[in-house]
């Protein structure tokens, strides 16, 4: 008759030996998706353990056990039953009927061995002791065989065992995993495949820089665009690159042993932060042997500069370690493992690199890397140190009269917030729907403003994302006055999103564009420093209507106050249209067609009646072209203009 011994997991168990193998399956190249067998084997030996331990453990060793104690003083045991095993001593009472010794047997031994999991003795499925009534949700058995159960008799037993030698086929899957940030330029990977009959299925889930052609063992396996498939802010496209109907041929490039996979990105942000490709497949391979000794990390292939975040699990005690690196670098290349530089080089040439165990040993602390995840960077020094350069923008935002029309044309828009209409509920979301196309707030019939502060607070949060060192001040402007509100440099965003809240969703006024300009020059000037880069974005809709104080600067002005020469508003129709007996004044069509449009001087639809086209806006432009030309050659900062609605002209002179 077989004598069995049950282990399995209590509920609660189960959910933190699921969540420790999950993320054991992050840091370790998913060990737990690639072998589910693992953690089935861990229980195993557990179950075998308690199982030899009740085979080989003598009466005799655990005679002071209340109950054993008993019937040694009552002379029911023997000398020769304290030479039997224990599981020999409780199949012997069970068997002669006496189901409550061999019970309490069985709890007084086993009890305190293992506190976390249930054990359940069975006997012919009769259950001689149970340490719980939980229903096992993941069970393993170990069985022994005993024989000529009573008291006195010897005991005879035989023991079969089965081996497994091949499986007729399984669907399984291989992985290959993106750290934190590999970039920057086109990566390579190593996606090793073992024997397989049938490739199911090919897929991927990527956080990419720009859009990339996947190439597999120097196959073109499609044209992947970044956000197509799902992807977004903090989120991952999630592709199919093939599976027995959809591109077949892809599926057909891959082959049994190591597969090369490369992207070939075609936008600036060449990099992955993060993801996996997945191949799925049929095999009659047995799962392979795994070394829980030992443990590798792959560096992914690098074409551009060197700039890798990652890290690698250290399973258990760090004995020993070495790296094997193999590159080629024009500038200073370096690797840290925990916060601790490992190698550092200059050479301009091609370098094969092997780093010794006795060396990473004598820099690194081996008991505070055991049992941990551990970083790993790889990078390119003289990158690192340019993008840790701080930043000063000064962001300018058109509140003038027209920035509360349409997009397309010079009629009224709508005005909208920034998640498809709606008011966001964070700045993800905002930042989530501005890299939407489909965003409501790109339809032409939105007010130019209503765009311009969702793009603002869309740049706030990049900037100041983008380190902690940038700034960030904010101008708008209008004229008379110029200037309707300014910041100083910070890097407070939320205070920065309040100021732009509160830019007016019916802005009014005339367009001095040099004021705000030469208002950024006094906040760069006063605050920012030589050691800082200095960037000037300026939004605006139209042609500026207002040049700067003084007058007799000669269109030179170079402050942040506006006066106006008289014959500039941007419409060439709307000056002097002497012809219209009802403006007031007499032939001055602009006090009675506001605000300006192409359609003021076509009252009784004669537009050739304007008597000619004086908006002469030439001051204006020179002094707001002189005042760019200024903040860049003064303080070396760098002016980005952006254009709201159709573009208009205006003659000089």
């Amino acid at each position: 008759m077989g004598l069995k011994g049950f282990i399995f997991t209590m509920d609660a168990i189960v959910a933190i030996t699921i969540a420790i193998a999950m993320l054991a399956t992050v840091a370790y190249m998913g060990f737990e998706s690639i072998y589910p067998e693992k953690g089935y084997e861990e229980l195993t030996y557990i179950a075998d353990d308690i199982m030899n331990a009740l085979t080989y453990l003598k009466v005799k060793e655990v005679k002071d056990k209340p109950t054993i104690r008993r019937l040694i003083e009552k002379k029911i045991l023997s000398d020769a039953d304290l030479e039997k095993s224990v599981l020999d001593l409780i199949g012997s009472f069970w068997y002669a009927g006496n189901a409550s010794i061999a019970e309490n047997i069985s709890r007084e031994v086993l009890e305190g061995i293992v506190d976390d999991i249930c054990l359940n003795l069975t006997l012919e499925n009769q259950t001689i002791y149970s340490s719980c009534n939980t229903q096992p949700k993941e069970l393993v058995v170990s069985s022994r065989m005993e024989t000529g159960y009573e008291a006195g008799r010897p005991v005879y037993g035989y023991i079969a065992r089965a081996f497994l030698v091949s499986i007729r086929g399984k669907k399984d899957s291989s992985y290959v995993y993106f750290g934190g940030y590999e970039g920057d330029g086109n990566i390579t990977k190593i996606l090793t495949l073992p024997s397989f009959d049938t490739i199911l299925e090919a897929y991927m889930e990527l956080d990419v820089g720009s859009n990339f052609t996947l190439w597999i063992n120097g196959n073109y396996s499609g044209f992947y665009v970044n956000g197509s498939a799902g992807g977004g802010f903090m989120r991952a496209d999630k592709w199919v690159i093939c599976n027995l109907t959809y591109r077949p041929e892809n599926c057909s490039s891959f082959k049994e042993g190591e597969n090369v996979i490369t992207l070939n990105f075609t936008g600036n942000e060449s990099y992955v932060g993060g993801g996996f490709i997945r191949v799925t497949y049929n095999t009659t391979e047995l799962a392979p042997i795994v070394n829980v000794n030992s443990t590798r990390y792959r560096f992914p292939g690098i074409q551009g500069l060197i700039n890798l975040y990652s890290s690698f699990y250290v399973p258990g005690n760090l004995t020993s370690m070495s790296v094997h690196l193999h590159y080629r670098n024009n500038y200073t290349t370096f690797l840290t493992i925990g916060n601790v530089t490992v190698w550092e080089d200059d050479t301009p040439t091609e370098m094969v690199v092997d780093i010794p165990n006795s060396t990473l040993a004598s820099l690194l602390d081996y008991s505070e890397l055991s049992e941990k995840t551990i970083p790993i960077r790889l990078g390119t020094k003289a990158f690192t140190i340019e993008k840790q350069l701080s930043a000063d923008v000064v962001l300018i935002t058109d509140v003038s009269g027209s920035m509360k029309y349409r997009l397309d044309s010079g009629n009224t828009g709508v005005t909208r917030d920034c998640c498809n209409g709606n008011p966001c509920s964070s700045i993800e979301e905002l930042v989530e729907w501005m890299e939407n196309d489909s965003n409501v707030i790109y339809d032409p019939s939105t007010k130019r403003i209503s765009l311009a502060k969702c793009l603002d607070k869309y740049f706030v949060f990049k900037i100041l994302n983008a380190s902690d060192k940038n700034r960030i001040s904010l101008i708008s402007f209008a004229a008379e006055p110029g200037i309707r509100s300014s910041t100083s440099l910070t890097n407070d965003s939320s205070y920065l999103y309040n100021v732009i809240d509160n830019y007016p969703d019916n802005p009014s006024g005339g367009t001095c564009m040099c004021c705000a300009i030469n208002k950024a020059y006094e906040i760069l000037s006063s605050e920012s420093s030589n050691e800082r880069k200095k960037f000037v974005v300026f939004m605006s809709d139209g042609i500026p209507s207002h040049a700067c104080k003084p007058s007799s600067a000669n269109c030179h002005g170079t402050s942040s106050s506006s006066w106006w020469q008289g014959n500039c508003y941007g419409w060439q129709e709307c000056c002097d249209c002497s012809y219209f007996p009802e403006a007031t004044p007499p032939g001055y069509c602009l006090e009675n067609c506001w605000p300006p449009s192409p359609d003021c001087c076509a009252i009784n639809f004669v537009p050739e009646k304007c008597c000619r086209k004086c908006c002469a806006c030439d001051c204006e432009i020179i002094n707001a072209n002189y005042s760019s030309y200024r903040v860049h050659q003064d303080l070396n900062a760098t002016v980005y203009s952006i254009g709201f609605g159709p573009v208009s002209t205006c003659s000089m002179g």
